[in-house]
């Protein structure tokens, strides 16, 4: 008993000592400061939401950036530091390293438009004050889609862009596909993460900033792209499904409603993977790649993947996602 006794007053005197440098020394700031983390991480998530009408930085999936976000959002970094790293990593270093303040990059935005105007790209102009120099860019898109007005068609230009890419589309693989319906829908996996990982470095690569996710599928691959502003859209997945598959909610249904809403050459980026060997008929195809141009800026870079023609051709025999038509 007396050795148990001695055994808990040194203990206590341990737990005391302990309590009384917290108390008493920057220890106690440091808890207090770790203890608000959760709070931090909180506003962080509501500032996403009135940003881009959802979270886009997930706790379950991407702790590690939800609490460096947090850790950023409280300032116990110090400012000195985040300013350094933003400058060094992440979209701030797509930037000139002068650009440390937003004036600064509202002054090098007003300039871009004269000079963008002088070489006759006024498309381009017209990007740039719609996004960067006019007020409440997330609020006007938004009101876009509210009241979207009269519905905006694109046709497909006289030179197709099969005769540009130099690619046939028919054969084997045309009369597979066009012999049965496709159920669009049921063709989305969560298996392609690897290969959104592998674009987002090439995009990184290229310092590629503005991404869009042409066909989204179940949204898990979109939420691979890391310090990019991503958008997508995705017309035949439910949003259960999406969900169920903790994936990310597209922005938009259609492709003409991107075009509507973001603008022509308004992407810095693009993916369409394997969505192109889903799609039944040769014209649709095409409309895809053309609606893919249409977004691409005059130096942006898109990546388009598809099956192999034997793979389609056999899963067209005995996909149970097919209907015979």
């Amino acid at each position: 008993m007396g050795q148990f006794m001695s055994w808990t007053l040194a203990k206590s005197t341990q737990t005391n000592k302990l309590l009384q440098r917290i108390e008493n020394g920057d220890v106690r700031q440091l808890v207090k400061l770790l203890a608000g983390l959760p709070v931090y991480g909180g506003i962080q998530s509501l500032r996403e939401i009135a940003k881009y009408g959802e979270v886009q930085t997930d706790l379950e999936t991407q702790t590690d950036k939800w609490f460096s976000e947090a850790v950023r959002l409280s300032g116990v970094s110090g400012t000195s530091t985040e300013l350094v790293l933003g400058r060094l990593t992440g979209p701030g270093a797509r930037e000139p390293w002068y650009l440390f303040a937003p004036v600064f990059s509202i002054l090098k935005d007003a300039g871009d438009i004269p000079k963008n105007i002088y070489q006759g790209n006024t498309d381009k102009a017209t990007q740039i004050f719609m996004e960067r120099i006019a007020p409440l860019p997330t609020w006007r898109r938004w009101i876009g889609k509210l009241f979207p007005g009269e519905e905006l068609t694109f046709p497909v230009s006289e030179t197709t862009p099969s005769d540009k890419l130099k690619f046939g589309i028919g054969g084997a693989v045309a009369k597979a596909a066009t012999k049965y319906l496709i159920k669009r829908g049921n063709t989305a996996i969560t298996t392609t993460k690897g290969t959104y990982a592998k674009t987002n470095k090439i995009f990184d690569d290229f310092k590629i900033n503005k991404v869009h996710d042409f066909g989204s599928g179940k949204g898990v691959g979109s939420k691979e792209f890391k310090d990019k502003i991503v958008t997508s859209h995705e017309p035949f997945v439910p949003a259960e499904d999406i969900i169920k598959a903790k994936g990310k909610l597209p922005n938009y249904k259609t492709a003409d409603e991107v075009i509507f809403n973001d603008g022509i050459k308004s992407k810095d980026g693009i993916v369409n993977l394997n969505v192109l060997n889903v799609i039944e008929r040769p014209s649709e195809r095409i409309k895809v790649v053309d609606q893919i141009g249409k977004l691409l800026s005059d130096d942006g870079k898109a990546i388009i993947t598809t099956r192999s023609g034997n793979d389609v051709v056999n899963q067209a025999k005995t996909s149970k996602m097919l209907l015979n038509i």
